[in-house]
């Protein structure tokens, strides 16, 4: 009895584990969306209000975002916790970072801000509604397994 017991509580464990995981790559999709759009902003500041080189301002933009990777004059997306969309979106914006004046700089990060906001909001309700589902979910599916045990 002992053992079906500490099985049960095993596979209960187990089962809340998964969720919470899965549940997790959906927050790290938000937090990096939200890092991601934080940056952007600073980056439109900077490129307003100071003379600093693109490498400069995009140091400074982006030294907290974990998803973006710094390399001279360029910045690229790394990480999984962005979806292949967001990856292409964030790619497109700074594949062509540095290639025009200060002025269409500023609108196209404006663009490419008003766009992550919209991904944003979507991973929220997202992240929302589906870590709630994911653990539920875990729970009924391990209690299911308990039962068939028992």
């Amino acid at each position: 009895m002992i053992i079906k017991l500490s099985g049960v509580c095993f596979i209960m464990f187990c089962a809340y584990a998964a969720g919470s995981v899965k549940s997790h790559s959906l927050i790290a999709r938000k937090n990096a969306l939200q890092d991601v759009l934080k940056g952007i902003k600073m980056l439109k500041t900077r490129l307003l209000y100071s003379d600093f080189e693109i490498q400069t301002v995009l140091y400074e933009s982006f030294f907290e975002c974990e998803c973006i990777s710094l390399c001279g004059n360029k910045a690229y997306v790394c990480g999984n916790e962005l979806k292949k969309e967001d990856t292409e979106l964030l790619s497109q914006f700074f594949s062509l970072l540095g290639t025009s004046d200060r002025n269409s700089e500023c609108e196209r990060a404006k663009m490419y801000e008003n766009l992550l906001s919209d991904r944003l909001c979507d991973a929220e309700s997202e992240a929302k509604s589906g870590c709630r589902l994911i653990k539920t979910l875990s729970i009924c599916i391990g209690l299911a397994v308990c039962i068939l045990i028992i």
